[in-house]
């Protein structure tokens, strides 16, 4: 059965049937969102007794007391003390330096000032003695390492120390690793020894 079949008035009355249904339910919709409005706004409103309370309170604040009592800070406590240090230990004081046997042996050894290097003696054995106190004038060296031989001024440097050295009596003892190291022995003569030879 087609559309065109079917009677025009059956047609009209579906139509108007379809309306109608529409217009309930739109008026239906509409009475439910009205009502809910309205509700809203009952709840929302305060009722006359509770304006009035909050007319009379207007102005008289009173701080509600806190729930928790704040507790006190703690008092510091006093740091301890501190444990008294042990004692040191003594220990045996070194032997007073006339005492010492000087060395018996000094090699050439080199050193830095700064910018410049300067040879001196140092003692392979033993300690040195102050008036074993030699030292060559300085010169320009910029590596740390050891002056090469062929620096001039490190040789004349050098050859001035040895000798002032052989002036003063020392012996010529051989000579270290390095160019530069060469062995010597105090002189005979030396204030150690004279200062053992003499009696009390």
């Amino acid at each position: 059965m087609t559309l065109a079949a079917i009677p025009v008035q059956t047609l009209v009355l579906l139509f108007l049937a379809i309306t109608a249904a529409w217009v309930v339910v739109s008026v239906v919709v509409m009475r439910r969102q009205r009502r809910d409005r309205e509700v809203g706004l009952l709840q929302a409103r305060p009722r006359q007794h509770d304006r009035r309370l909050a007319a009379d309170e207007a102005g008289r604040f009173v701080p509600l007391a806190p729930v928790f009592e704040e507790e006190p800070e703690p008092e510091p406590q006093p740091e301890p003390e501190p444990e008294p240090e042990p004692e040191p230990e003594l220990e045996e004081l070194p032997p007073h330096p006339s005492d010492i046997t000087p060395a018996t042996m000094y090699e050439i050894v080199w050193y830095r000032e700064e910018e410049r290097i300067a040879f001196a003696l140092q003692p392979l054995d033993g300690r040195a003695a102050g008036w074993a106190r030699y030292r060559s004038s300085s010169f320009a060296w910029q590596e740390d390492s050891d002056p090469p031989a062929s620096l001039k001024a490190a040789q004349s440097s050098h050859g001035r120390l040895r000798a002032r050295l052989r002036r003063e009596g020392w012996q010529a003892s051989g000579r270290g690793d390095s160019w530069f190291s060469h062995r010597f022995e105090p002189p005979d003569s030396a204030p150690h020894a004279r200062a053992q030879d003499t009696p009390d």
